[in-house]
């Protein structure tokens, strides 16, 4: 761990005050969800950072931090915060973006994808008008349909009419 001090230059109370920071740790934390201490950053001459494994589900990596400090050199030692911190190589959430960019980032890969569909249907009408040896009566983009006036999808519905005399 990086320090600003040498561990040599910060009172030896802060520095095994193990006992006091897990008391308070645990307070808010199961047991079983505290590892063994990892290490220990001091920031000044009385005030210390107390690192141990955090084993919570989901947190591999993480660390839980007691910084503990002694407001004189007789007094005892005060636990000053304590929290979870992700590890070198812990899992993060991604950097957090706006809802406008965001936004604007699904619109404009939405225009760009009508951009492309739109420029693959030209391509393909095209395609179908220049072969040769496509009927203009089956070229479905050509074809109105107006031969099929007495039949529904390619039924004749005269052979069903119950009026027509035989």
């Amino acid at each position: 761990m990086t320090s600003k001090f040498e561990t040599t230059d910060v009172d030896p109370d802060l520095l095994n005050a193990g006992e006091v920071a897990l008391s308070v740790l645990f307070e808010f934390a199961q047991m079983e969800h505290v590892g063994p201490q990892t290490g220990v950053v001091a920031h000044e001459e009385n005030l210390v950072t107390l690192l141990y494994e955090s084993l919570l589900p989901g947190y591999p990596g993480w660390k839980w931090a007691i910084t503990v400090t002694k407001a004189e050199p007789n007094a005892p030692v005060t636990v000053c915060e304590t929290h979870l911190q992700p590890g070198e190589d812990s899992l993060l959430a991604p950097e957090w973006v706006p809802w406008s960019k965001r936004l604007a980032d699904f619109r404009e890969a939405q225009t760009l994808q009508a951009v492309q569909e739109a420029e693959a249907a030209r391509k393909a009408a095209d395609q179908l008008r220049e072969e040769d040896e496509v009927d203009p009566a089956d070229d479905l983009l050509e074809n109105d349909f107006s031969d099929f006036d007495d039949e529904i999808d390619g039924v004749d519905i005269d052979l069903f009419n119950d009026n027509e005399e035989e």
